[in-house]
């Protein structure tokens, strides 16, 4: 419709923002489409008489805009999808960090009764022990855990 219009508007496609939103749309660059849409769709309200003689319908017009409301939406409820997903990878650190500290503990203390008493049992006080034991039990149970380097302590 610009091209159609151009003699009577002398804008460009350039200074209409049509080349900007192919840009970001080539880019995946989401805020930048929003933003030039909303370009594109104060520049075509601006124009409008004019680009309306050549073919442009209110659908069209309309259309833009429902599309920009739509990508902005969906990029909201990414953003909350992704603050969700760091929220509960932050909880879940607490929570083995603190399963951590308790095995840590008990290891501790086992090491300490049993050293220059029982060795064999001395042994089990050791996180390649406990990992040994968990992937044992884990392959008996048809589940393999995802393998985590093991810490001699």
């Amino acid at each position: 419709y610009l091209t159609l219009a151009s003699k009577s508007l002398n804008v460009t496609p350039v200074t209409f923002g049509i080349s900007a939103l192919r840009n970001s749309i080539s880019n995946k660059d989401a805020e930048g489409v929003v933003n030039n849409l909303h370009v594109v769709s104060s520049n075509l309200q601006i124009h409008k008489v004019v680009l309306k003689e050549q073919g442009l319908t209110e659908e069209i017009i309309d259309g833009l805009k429902a599309t920009a409301e739509s990508i902005e939406a969906d990029k909201q409820e990414q953003y909350r999808i992704t603050i969700n997903r760091k929220n509960i990878v932050q909880t879940n650190g607490a929570v083995l960090n603190d399963l951590y500290d308790q095995i840590s503990e008990i290891m501790s203390i086992g090491k300490i009764l049993y050293k220059g008493i029982d060795p064999v049992k001395l042994s089990e006080y050791t996180f390649t022990d406990l990992l040994k034991k968990v992937r044992q039990v884990a392959k008996n149970n048809g589940s393999i855990p995802a393998q985590a380097p093991a810490k001699n302590n």
